[in-house]
């Protein structure tokens, strides 16, 4: 269960489609479960995300937003089922704006202090130059209580004819993030991503290596036993 964090057109909804490489985030879809909060799942896909909307208005509808977001992370914990918690929030910036708002720095201060989420920052559409890497160095010496900075591509872009920025990232996000997600939930976000192939290789060959052990433990059992 994942909170995508972020302005209007800074690419939610290009980063949850390509992770997941299913349509997740189209436009409209999703159950709303606050003014500003709606929630994406399919049946068929072990992770349901959670997107926000309107942090680009005025300060009372910021104050109600964050208020949300910390009351639907605690009302996940009621019932003590980890499957069903808040387990990370990626907070999206578009790397093109070069700035983190003060808002912004306060909301992500204000999430961090509230609840027991890891909290990653995610630049979208960012190009590897000098500029986004003095965005990144600037990001990090603000010493907020975050996981990590992760800049992607979430998809290839065209520079110009016969020139094109091809997507990356998105593998690092997702290795990043099934490191400070509970093992418990851990093969249901492996299985869903769709990027990180060596991860589910791991997964598949971890899986596999315990059922051996078993079944040759087994093997030596006394029978009937």
């Amino acid at each position: 269960n994942i909170i995508v964090v972020g302005k209007t057109g800074v690419g939610k909804s290009t980063l949850i489609n390509n992770v997941f490489r299913e349509q997740l985030a189209e436009t409209g879809s999703g159950e709303p479960v606050t003014m500003h909060l709606r929630r994406l799942e399919r049946d068929d896909i072990p992770v349901v995300l959670y997107d926000t909307r309107g942090l680009e208005l005025k300060e009372e509808v910021q104050d109600q937003i964050k208020t949300e977001i910390v009351d639907v992370i605690h009302e996940s914990r009621r019932g003590g089922d980890e499957g069903k918690y808040i387990h990370a929030i990626w907070y999206c910036i578009n790397a093109q704006s070069n700035r983190l708002e003060t808002v912004e720095k306060d909301l992500i201060t204000y999430l961090s202090g509230e609840v027991e989420v890891p909290i990653f920052i995610v630049l979208t559409q960012c190009f590897l130059n000098k500029q986004a890497q003095e965005f990144i160095h600037s990001l990090e010496n603000m010493n907020m209580a975050i996981k990590g900075i992760v800049p992607v591509m979430a998809e290839d872009f065209e520079i110009m004819p016969g020139q094109v920025m091809h997507a990356y990232g998105l593998d690092k996000l997702v290795e990043m993030t099934y490191r400070e997600i509970p093992e418990s939930v851990q093969r249901g976000f492996i299985n869903a991503q769709k990027v990180n192939i060596e991860a589910k290789e791991k997964a598949a060959r971890k899986w596999v290596r315990a059922y051996i052990t078993s079944t040759f433990a087994t093997g030596f059992s006394p029978i009937p036993g």
